[in-house]
């Protein structure tokens, strides 16, 4: 039986040392061809795919804005008419000031955000002033914009527009040419000119028509009252109201009847200033327009 087995295991030995030999070489052979054929399938894909971040990515085209939806947009704002500017505009928040104050001329200095303005006043005389420059008593110059300048009055924005209603009149007087017997030409105020109409008469005639009292409080004049007087139409002309009290004119407190008065007298015919009216409690601005005769 020993004998049997042994040459069983002499003719099987071989048979299993030849078998498993090939069974370890065919697996790793099928691992190895896989690895190649990955590594191919690679190689292909770099060869056929473009050197490029993102592939074969193009930008989106501009997409060109119909000319009617272009012709829209140009005609629903003039840049150079101020008032359509004031209510077409969502961020500017800064109301049109009542002061009597004509803007001329604006530069803007885009390198250092800075600029200056030419501003008149009540008396005509034309001068610049840069940011942050005082142009009367609490109020100055804050910003400078395309077609208007922010004033700061009292700490409230407000906005001067330049006037573009076309009805300009001159600063000063006409002047009249007249030669010397020397021979010199001179230039005087032309007499009889309506623009230079005497300060009195347009004094009077306010005071004709508007009856000024002081109030007084412990000894000191805080406001004048306001009361109508002849057939009341220069006092509704001015927008006043029975009961009303002048306590502040062009950001200056009133102490007498005469400081009204006297601003009316010296503003031009049709030049604006605002006051500030106590009514009712509480204190209101009136822009009062001067007039024309």
């Amino acid at each position: 039986m020993d004998g049997r087995n042994t040459a069983l295991l002499r003719r099987v030995a071989p048979l299993w040392e030849n078998w498993r030999q090939h069974s370890l070489f065919w697996p790793l052979a099928i691992i190895l061809g896989l690895l190649l054929l990955v590594q191919l399938v690679r190689l292909i894909l770099l060869l056929i795919t473009p050197v490029s971040p993102l592939g074969d990515w193009q930008p989106n085209q501009a997409k060109p804005m119909p000319m009617a939806a272009r012709s829209a947009i140009l005609t629903s704002y003039n840049p150079f008419d101020g008032s359509s500017a004031a209510g077409s505009s969502d961020n500017r928040t800064e109301a049109v000031t009542a002061l009597d104050l004509q803007l001329y001329g604006i530069r803007i200095n885009n390198a250092s955000g800075g600029g200056s303005a030419i501003i008149a006043g009540s008396d005509g005389v034309q001068e610049s002033y840069a940011i942050g420059d005082e142009i009367m008593s609490g109020v100055s110059l804050a910003a400078v914009e395309f077609d208007h300048v922010v004033l700061d009055r009292n700490g409230k924005r407000e906005s001067l527009f330049i006037d573009q209603s076309g009805d300009t009149k001159p600063v000063s007087p006409p002047m009249a040419i007249t030669e010397t017997s020397a021979g010199k030409v001179i230039s005087r105020p032309a007499e009889g000119d309506s623009n230079a109409a005497p300060a009195q008469a347009r004094a009077a005639a306010l005071n004709a028509g508007i009856g000024f009292t002081p109030r007084s409080e412990d000894g000191k004049v805080t406001g004048i009252a306001v009361a109508s007087q002849g057939d009341g139409t220069a006092f509704k002309q001015f927008g006043f109201q029975p009961g009303d009290v002048i306590v502040e004119y062009d950001g200056r407190p009133v102490r007498s009847a005469d400081d009204v008065t006297a601003m009316i007298a010296k503003s031009r015919p049709g030049g604006r200033f605002s006051v500030m009216v106590e009514r009712g409690g509480q204190i209101l601005p009136i822009a009062i327009i001067v007039p024309e005769q």
